[in-house]
């Protein structure tokens, strides 16, 4: 269920995409508020030393609006020192998480490329497509993350387009999706594409 609607979702950031070259952090809220039980969406920046391993946070909570009565709203905090790029994935990122949680948070210090295909590896999915257990909804939300950011159909294409990408090829799609490089490397590496093609691709 839960990649089933961030599969939707990312379907319509496609058309984002498509039609301005990139889907903003308003847009993929915009998404969120009508294809899920989350009403509003608050972004807010917060400064903090550039050490402090905790990027970003987000808590759910429930609150009396005039004329509309009770409603789901998720505020997401963010670093402000972030990039563009890094900003993007740790929102995002947030968003996903609040779809299965009340509140949580994004470390740098859970980055691991490794760990997370290990945890999402093939071989624990079976031909229907579905995974024999369950991986950590911190890791369930960094994939849903990626996969709005940089949409498997889109990079479906670009690689049957180019085949296999060079390190500086990376790095100009990590700029043209303004996502981080760190994971834009990861979304085309052939492990986590065939992870992905179970997930999200038309088939699935």
């Amino acid at each position: 269920m839960f990649f089933k609607l961030v599969s939707g979702i990312a379907n319509q950031a496609c058309g984002f995409i498509d039609k301005n070259s990139q889907c903003t952090l308003e847009d993929i809220a915009c998404i969120f508020s009508e294809s899920t039980n989350i009403d509003e969406v608050e972004f807010i920046g917060y400064n903090c030393n550039r050490s402090n391993p905790i990027w970003g946070s987000f808590r759910k909570y429930q609150k009396i609006v005039a004329y509309r009565g009770e409603i789901d709203t998720v505020e997401i905090r963010y670093a402000n020192h972030l990039s563009s790029a890094w900003r993007r994935f740790v929102v995002t990122k947030e968003l996903c998480h609040s779809l299965e949680a009340d509140k949580g948070y994004f470390s740098v210090e859970n980055q691991d490329v490794k760990r997370l295909i290990t945890e999402l590896s093939i071989s624990s999915i079976p031909s229907n497509g579905k995974f024999s257990r369950p991986f950590s909804m911190e890791r369930r939300a960094e994939l849903a993350a990626l996969e709005i950011l940089l949409p498997f159909s889109k990079r479906e294409q670009i690689i049957q387009q180019e085949g296999t990408l060079t390190e500086s090829r990376i790095e100009e799609l990590a700029e043209q999706f303004d996502a981080p490089v760190f994971y834009t490397a990861m979304a085309f590496s052939d492990s986590y594409i065939s992870i992905a093609r179970h997930l999200f691709s038309e088939d699935a």
